[in-house]
């Protein structure tokens, strides 16, 4: 089994999961997402709060679960990650994960 590791559950790495989530054989691959967050922030909402515009009212209009946005196949881990390991393709994290990559 291959495994693709996430560093981030901002905008870029929930796109790059989406997007591989629909692209590989999830037989063949697992993906794996870590971001020490519990929350996933719509950032361009904060400029509406204090004006209440397009609906945005309060910060519960701009903040869910962190993993809401992510693909329901692929596994998260909240963890602050404290090594990476190019040469071995291994990442380390404050909750023990650690992965190899191929």
């Amino acid at each position: 089994m291959n495994n693709i590791v996430i560093l981030g559950a901002g905008t870029g790495g929930t796109l790059a999961a989406n997007l591989l989530s629909h692209k590989l054989d999830l037989k063949e691959w697992t993906i794996t997402i870590i971001d020490k967050a519990d929350e996933h922030h719509y950032q361009p909402g904060y400029i509406f709060i204090p004006f209440k515009l397009y609906g945005y009212e309060n910060r519960s209009d701009i903040a869910r679960p962190i993993t809401g946005p992510l693909p329901m196949n692929a596994k998260f881990v909240k963890a602050e990650i404290q090594r990476i390991d190019h040469k071995n393709k291994q990442v380390e994290t404050s909750e023990g994960f650690s992965s190899t990559s191929m």
